[in-house]
């Protein structure tokens, strides 16, 4: 199961409920997009980022939708021919005139840093410093955040909030995001002290969490992400390591999911055990590798098999095998099987990852020592913290013919439908039932999936969320208007489209984000 301490930092789980003590909220749900105009920076993007299309803001008032978020590249508001760490007034007036077409149409601005001094989750181009070490670059996110807020002090909280920088990672904050968090803060609100602030939750392999050390802090939200699993709504990307399998969604609550990280990589290690196997033979099947994946099974401690599976782009084992363009690393899709014999009268199986970096479990296969009874175990394919790692094997005949069981070897009470939404509250939504409870403002500051995923599973997979966020009186911003995850131009194939002021208007998805 996931651990809500896992990502090394404490998160929300008490001592909260002050939160709400004389903070602002919005009248209503936010509910909207991201509008990308400044969203990413560089010649090759030059023509169409680096200001914002008024068609967005006509788009979200047309129907209904009053939030916009601002996922903004601070090298867009870099002083020209200055230092890097200057802001200036003439480069930063494309972002005054998207404040101003969401203004003039009731339309709540959220200005965020997706791309801050020292940080960013964009892979492909990094920073000179480091947010999280560099004093450079904290000293220089704290000068343009301050830039903003004297800029906009004059502007409501009705009408704009700020959210600190895009997807804080465990990974790269290594314990430092509290600090930089209250650094950020106090620097806007020296300038402006009663400007309402969101922060993003933490992330520890894709699922975003509160912070409760930030808890003490006046006037300020949290915001999570509406992508997990990945395994849907990232399928198809170049830039996100999830498998090469089709999609499936809705997801077997009971299915193991999650990732072999290796014990060296991650904190979120956690062996795949299988319980009261009979003599046996098992096949293990990895999707996705990357670097290595050092591979081994032991029968009560025994060890059977050890193997470093390693991507050969030369060898007739591996399939497109290539350098991930975001992490750096080798990656590919292994063709092989890790074969064990289970021998009488062991009870355990331990599957794990000793050293490397990580794989993707595709299909294990459960074979009877005579051959002729075999069972498959299909995890979910995630790059998401293991969950229900633990099976017990449940006998051939069984309806399924293993079962999760907790991290105290009971059985897991099947307390929940076989349906995608309790799917998501079990493994996302019930880590932010209590900040949600305590009336904190929370929302999703994106979410979407790539067109890829059948629009069918995409419309089942974004109702399940929407529906959970209304519950809970959660905002929502789809991650494009127009685009791979928007309602319009979304280059679907499988989409009936209406023609729409000479574009392609998706109505379904439209519709359904409209419900909610």
């Amino acid at each position: 199961m996931l651990s809500c301490s896992a990502a090394g930092t404490s998160l929300v789980l008490g001592g909260c409920r002050h939160l709400m003590q004389g903070g602002w909220r919005p009248k209503k749900r936010w509910r909207g997009a991201n509008s990308l105009g400044m969203f990413l920076y560089g010649e090759k993007f030059k023509g169409w980022c680096g200001r914002f299309n008024e068609w967005d803001f006509e788009v979200l008032a047309k129907y209904g939708f009053n939030f916009v978020r601002f996922p903004i590249d601070y090298r867009y508001l870099t002083k020209k021919g200055g230092p890097w760490n200057e802001p200036g007034d003439e480069e930063t007036k494309a972002l005054d005139r998207g404040v101003e077409f969401a203004r003039k149409r009731g339309i709540h601005v959220q200005v965020c840093f997706h791309r801050i001094p020292g940080f960013t989750v964009a892979g492909y181009d990094h920073e000179k410093y480091d947010l999280f070490k560099d004093k450079e670059a904290l000293d220089a996110a704290c000068a343009y955040w301050r830039f903003l807020a004297r800029r906009y002090r004059d502007i409501s909280n009705d009408e704009m909030s700020f959210n600190l920088f895009n997807e804080p990672n465990e990974d790269y904050c290594k314990g430092q995001y509290p600090r930089i968090a209250r650094a950020l803060i106090k620097a806007i609100r020296e300038e402006d002290p009663k400007r309402f602030i969101m922060l993003d939750g933490l992330s520890s392999r894709g699922v975003y969490l509160p912070v409760s050390e930030l808890n003490d802090i006046p006037n300020i939200g949290w915001a999570g992400r509406g992508y997990h699993p990945m395994s849907v709504s990232h399928y198809g990307s170049k830039y996100a390591p999830v498998s090469s399998g089709k999609p499936v969604w809705p997801l077997d609550p009971d299915a193991p999911s999650g990732t072999f990280s290796a014990k060296s990589r991650t904190k979120d290690f956690a062996p795949f055990e299988l319980l009261d196997l009979p003599p046996c033979r098992v096949e293990v099947s990895l999707l996705r590798v990357a670097t290595c994946a050092t591979m081994r099974a032991t029968a009560d401690g025994k060890v059977m098999v050890e193997k470093a599976i390693v991507p050969d782009e030369k060898s007739p084992e591996w399939k497109n095998v290539a350098v991930d363009p975001k992490w750096h690393n080798k990656i590919g899709e292994w063709q092989g099987k890790l074969v064990v014999e289970l021998p009488e009268g062991a009870r355990k199986l331990t599957l794990e990852n000793v050293k490397g970096e990580w794989a993707v479990p595709g299909t294990i296969t459960v074979v009877s020592s005579d051959g002729a009874k075999r069972t498959e175990i299909k995890p979910i394919r995630n790059f998401d913290m293991p969950h229900q790692f633990t099976q017990r094997f449940r006998g051939w005949t069984a309806e399924k013919c293993f079962l999760p069981v907790d991290e105290k070897g009971r059985d897991v009470a099947r307390r929940y439908p076989d349906d995608s939404r309790e799917y998501l509250y079990r493994t996302h939504f019930k880590y932010w039932d209590e900040v949600v409870s305590t009336g904190c403002v929370t929302m999703a500051g994106e979410f979407g999936v790539l067109n890829h995923t059948p629009h069918a599973m995409v419309l089942d997979f974004f109702e399940a969320y929407l529906k959970l966020w209304k519950e809970r009186d959660m905002g929502w911003a789809i991650w494009n208007i127009g685009g791979e995850n928007g309602f319009f131009n979304s280059g679907r194939k499988d989409v009936a489209y209406e023609d729409s002021d000479g574009k392609k208007l998706d109505r379904k998805m439209l519709e359904l984000l409209q419900r909610y």
